[in-house]
């Protein structure tokens, strides 16, 4: 017998109790995203935490660099 997960519900379970706790916060949370070149894959993953973390209320502080960069210039 195979069971039926339901993985939006869960998804969105999970998604509701990040929201709550950062609600509940004193100092909003952020996450910083460091995007190195320009890889459409990354993109689409950045565009995605975007979205989720305006969903939850989280900042998001995304920098770009061009690649070229040293790793101390970062």
């Amino acid at each position: 017998m195979a069971i039926v997960i339901d993985g939006k519900g869960i998804a969105e379970n999970i998604i509701n109790n990040i929201k709550k706790k950062v609600e509940n916060c004193v100092i909003q949370p952020v996450v910083n995203v460091f995007v190195i070149g320009y890889y459409e894959p990354s993109k689409i993953y950045v565009r995605n935490k975007k979205r989720k973390c305006e969903q939850v209320g989280i900042a998001l502080n995304i920098m770009q660099y061009s690649g070229n960069e040293l790793q101390s210039e970062i």
